[in-house]
């Protein structure tokens, strides 16, 4: 399989911190109560009410994702930094102002970071059809929750009828339940 390394690093990075971005976004909410009947944006509760058992799944699956890629940098004794300067430059078609060690190290961590992601992509896919929604449905739900305040305000209160009912300290976030570290 060939891959454009630059086209697709850029997806890597995109789609993991979009996705992290919403699952952060959804576990921290506050919103209030609001009528969960709302249809302005073609979802059923029901899809959405899926959406939200295949976020709270991910979540914990985004973590050892990320875990595994900041390894590959820590393996290749190469900096967050450096490595997005290095990609950063890359996408732009710029020269990288970096070490031939830097760009060994950049390039064989991407190799491995672009393993990683194939794997996580499809256990992402297999987490979200096993709720019983389609992964497309999935991902239709994240472009409009990315626009739509309605549905972010349905989801939000969707993930906060599924949060357990424990004390928490205050000004804490609730997250869903971690697997234990082993």
């Amino acid at each position: 399989m060939t891959f454009n390394k630059n086209t697709l690093t850029k997806k890597i990075f995109t789609s993991l911190f979009a996705l992290v971005f919403i699952t952060v976004s959804l576990a921290m909410s506050g919103c209030g109560p609001r009528d969960a009947e709302a249809e302005g944006n073609g979802f059923t509760d029901e899809e959405l009410k899926l959406f939200v058992e295949a976020v709270q799944q991910i979540m914990p699956l985004n973590q050892i994702s990320q875990m595994q890629m900041m390894g590959e940098l820590e393996d290749q004794d190469i900096s967050i930094e450096k490595f997005n300067e290095i990609n950063q430059a890359l996408q732009m078609g710029q020269e990288p102002d970096a070490t031939q060690d830097e760009m060994d190290a950049f390039n064989i961590a991407m190799d491995n970071i672009e393993e990683i992601q194939i794997e996580f992509e499809e256990i992402l896919k297999e987490t979200i059809e096993e709720t019983g929604l389609s992964f497309d449905r999935y991902e239709e739900i994240i472009m409009a929750y990315e626009e739509d305040p309605e549905l972010q305000d349905r989801i939000h209160n969707l993930l906060e009828e599924q949060q357990p009912e424990a004390p928490q300290q205050e000004g804490q976030p609730q997250y869903p339940p971690q697997p234990p570290q082993e």
